[in-house]
């Protein structure tokens, strides 16, 4: 078993917003959780979404199972992510040691 991420490492504060639409595609409902204990790298790289599509990936966020909060967050792809005034998307989900997870690395994108 591997240990977790230092506490003194993940020194971030994010935000990530949930949207919902109807069925005409309009925003209808949003809800926020402040994501703790996280950190966000700046990056420049590139990965794939589901079709298999080339996303540019801006920061990488690291969200550790034990020390970050809230525990056991489920993160989903689009999501809107709020760091330090900028305003990110979600554009992969990486789980390490899938067993039992370690942490996980979320693209994000401008």
């Amino acid at each position: 078993m591997m240990k977790p991420i230092p506490r003194s490492l993940l020194i971030h504060t994010a935000a990530v917003v949930a949207e919902k639409t109807d069925r005409w595609g309009e925003i209808s409902e949003t809800s926020t959780e402040t994501l703790k204990y996280v950190r966000i790298e700046p990056t420049e790289s590139y990965t794939s979404d589901k079709q298999n599509n080339q996303v540019k990936v801006d920061a990488v966020m690291y969200y550790d199972c034990r020390n970050s909060s809230p525990s056991n967050f489920k993160f989903v792809p689009g999501a809107k992510v709020i760091f330090e005034k900028t305003e990110y998307r979600i554009a992969s989900i990486k789980r390490y040691d899938t067993n039992a997870p370690h942490h996980y690395e979320i693209g994000l994108s401008l």
